[in-house]
């Protein structure tokens, strides 16, 4: 028999090498996988039984006896045993039937196992015993075979879907048979025998094992990045949100080798089945409470969650109809977007099919990032889509728009060329059909701008600008305004003229201004008359004791001074309105000293104390004196009128920027809220708590608008009902000549 044990010596001895190449590779991949590190221990036990059967055989064919025998022996014993648990717990894992702490149950079991040999060894020493006597010792091993190999072998067979690679099953399953060999006739000779079957099977099961955990997962990574790149292309070509998750989900259920995919999104307080994969298509469209199954799960805790047996693993509320009935291992991962979950997706295996491990979840998580991608995706697609029929919508009916108006519309760029003119201007200037062309070189001189940087300026600071023109004896009015929004860098893309016809207007004006005139001046002449008659009168009954006439009088008295200050107001806003600019230098200082002195006396009879607070060194106006005089004369009028008696009103003037600001405050009774956008509306009177006695036409602050526009200024207030109110005006100060509005 030399040549018998010489083939099984080189068997060994290559089975020893192999083995602890296999050991090294598996614990350099990943030695914190639980399947790697039960087979390195499956690994150790073989080399152990290897190496006591390399030096038994060797022992053998030197026809050597010596102490070194025992130690073969106990070493075939220890790798014997310790590989019979170190394959059931190999098998177990790989079927995911192992429970919590099964790791720690296998290695306490191998620590058992070695005092229980220790034991054996001493018992045999007293014993006695030798390489061809092997009867007392192996058959003590029986038991360990027949509870852990029988025990693998039951699993294999009954969760043989689980283990998808034949190569693997094939060499459990030898390397079971090898150990059973050795317990049949446990000589050296069918010891041997069974040592050399087994070898083969670790051979087998190491190749097997490379590939499943090394091998197969790079051959698979390629594919896995083609089809990654394949569902971006199919994302970003602007397909259906729909298709894409269909198409998501079959990869997904390829790449996992799941019997089932589904995709769940999150709406308002629910979850629906927006996409599936191997499940039924009725479930399409199934909406669960949000809170419910592993899908609520995953979404609230934004977390994933891999269970190898759903019937036994998952206590909560159910997924899907019959999920206890058929689903085995479940991964669900959340679909993160931003901060928030907005979905989830989940793979599914029938109840003996295979188990997903880590790698599985995380290429699940790939998965879900283009799930995620499509469905943000899907939605700008959406809003795109919307936007643009919206923006086609408003397009269409603004050109039917400027189509049909009767106002010439035209649109020229920041090189002042034409880019649009509707057909009212074509009407008006043939040669803008033209487009591209120079707006100069088309449209006559007078119906331009006077100046181009004037009307810059005021277009930029005020955002429109506006001037009369007159074409074919009509009169117009051109408002321009800005084409775009300005950039930081670029500005504004071009500017819009409209052409307004006010030449009927302008007539109705004019003739309305000349009625006016015509009725006050006609008003005027015998309300004076009436005014000098009642002044007569008073003068005459001075003396007579009858209060009752002498009241009457003061009424009309009263009433027809009341008639002569609304005529003259309503003059005055046509001699303002209508009036050309006259402007000359004007003192701030001296506007204001002027109002307060003639206020005092009005003050001083209601009892309200009067304030004048005059900043230093203010800059000079252009403007009338008399106007700005009368419209800041107007508002501390009414300042004073509506204070209580021992009230207090103060006038101030100073610089703010480029501007000078008038300012006319009182601690009066203020302004309503709802009633302030109207107050310098004409004849708009406030309704005050407290005013119901105090006269007024309606005109001042309508007057002291006019004046200030005029002047390219501002007016607003300041009130809070029975807080006071502050009235405001801003005017362009003169800066080294010029006026503030100018410069800037």
């Amino acid at each position: 028999m030399p040549s018998f044990y010489s083939t099984a010596l080189m068997i060994n001895a290559i089975t020893l090498v192999m083995a602890l190449g296999f050991l090294m590779i598996i614990l350099w991949h990943d030695r914190h996988k639980i399947q790697n590190q039960f087979f390195a221990t499956f690994l150790i036990a073989v080399t152990l039984w290897s190496t006591g059967s390399l030096l038994s055989i060797a022992f053998i064919l030197f026809e050597q006896s010596t102490a070194f025998e025992r130690i073969a022996v106990n070493m075939m014993q220890i790798g014997f045993s310790a590989a019979s648990l170190s394959l059931y717990a190999l098998t177990a894992t790989l079927v995911s039937v192992h429970q919590t702490r099964f790791r720690l149950f296998v290695f306490v079991g191998l620590a058992a196992l070695l005092v229980y040999q220790y034991i054996i060894a001493r018992t045999a020493q007293f014993m006695g015993y030798s390489l061809t006597n092997l009867n007392t010792t192996f058959r003590l091993h029986a038991i360990i075979f027949a509870i852990f190999n029988g025990t693998a072998l039951y699993l294999l067979w009954r969760y043989r879907a689980r283990i998808p690679h034949v190569s693997l099953r094939l060499g459990l399953v030898t390397f079971t048979i090898g150990q059973g060999i050795s317990l049949m006739n446990p000589t050296l000779q069918t010891l041997t025998l069974s040592i050399m079957v087994s070898s083969g099977a670790v051979v087998l099961l190491g190749a097997a094992f490379l590939r499943q955990e090394i091998i197969l997962p790079l051959r698979e990574r390629n594919s896995q990045v083609e089809a990654m790149h394949s569902m971006s292309l199919a994302i970003t070509s602007q397909i259906a949100l729909e298709s894409a998750l269909v198409q998501i989900a079959e990869q997904a259920g390829q790449w996992l080798k799941a019997d089932g995919v589904a995709i769940f999104l999150k709406e308002l307080d629910r979850i629906r089945l927006a996409a599936v994969y191997g499940f039924p298509e009725p479930f399409k469209g199934i909406a669960l409470p949000q809170d419910e199954g592993v899908a609520g799960e995953v979404i609230r805790t934004k977390r994933p969650i891999r269970l190898g047996n759903y019937p036994q693993d998952w206590t909560n509320l159910n997924d899907l109809p019959l999920s206890m009935q058929t689903f085995g291992a479940v991964a669900c991962v959340p679909l993160i977007s931003g901060k928030e979950a907005i979905g989830a997706l989940m793979v599914v295996s029938g109840r003996h099919g295979r188990i997903f491990g880590p790698e599985d979840v995380y290429l699940l998580e790939m998965l879900g990032v283009q799930v995620t991608i499509a469905i943000i995706h899907g939605e700008l697609f959406n809003s795109q889509k919307l936007l643009t029929q919206q923006i086609e919508q408003a397009r269409n009916q603004f050109e039917t728009l400027l189509a049909s108006t009767e106002n010439p519309v035209i649109a020229v760029n920041r090189k002042l060329e034409l880019i649009f003119a509707n057909a009212a201007a074509e009407r008006l200037f043939p040669p803008l059909k033209y487009i591209s062309q120079p707006i100069t070189e088309i449209l006559p001189p007078d119906v331009l701008p006077d100046s181009y940087l004037q009307t810059y300026r005021q277009v930029r600071q005020h955002r429109t600008y506006s001037y009369d023109v007159v074409i074919a004896e009509k009169v117009y009015v051109a408002h321009l305004t800005s084409l775009g929004r300005a950039t930081a860098n670029e500005g504004v893309e071009g500017w819009v003229a409209v052409l307004n016809d006010v030449t009927q207007l302008k007539e109705y004006d004019r003739l309305k201004s000349e009625m006016v005139r015509m009725t006050s001046h006609d008003l005027k002449n015998p309300l004076q008359a009436a005014m000098a008659h009642v002044d007569l009168i008073a003068d005459e009954l001075k003396d007579e004791p009858n209060d009752d006439l002498n009241h009457s009088i003061r009424v009309i008295e009263k009433q027809l001074n009341r008639m002569y200050r609304i005529i003259g107001g309503v003059l005055d806003m046509e001699r303002i309105r209508k009036g050309k600019k006259a402007f000359q230098t004007c003192h701030p200082e001296a506007i204001l000293r002027n109002v307060a002195a003639d206020m005092v006396e009005m003050a001083d009879n209601k009892h309200i104390k009067l304030q004048s607070e005059i900043a230093p060194d203010l800059p000079l106006l252009s403007g009338d004196a008399g106007q700005l005089e009368r419209a800041i004369s107007n508002l501390a009028e009414n300042a004073i009128k509506f204070t209580p008696a021992n009230g207090q009103v103060t006038l101030s003037v100073r610089l703010e920027g480029s501007d000078v600001l008038f300012e006319i405050k009182d601690n009066g009774i203020g302004i309503p809220q709802e009633d302030q956008p109207r107050v310098f509306e004409s004849f708009f009177r406030a309704n005050q708590k407290g005013a119901e006695h105090i006269s007024g036409t309606g005109l001042g602050l309508h007057l002291v608008k006019t004046v200030v526009e005029n002047h390219d200024g501002r007016v607003w207030l300041e009130s809070a009902e029975g807080n006071g109110t502050a009235f405001y005006v801003s005017i362009p100060a003169m800066l080294d000549g010029m006026m503030a509005a100018d410069v800037q």
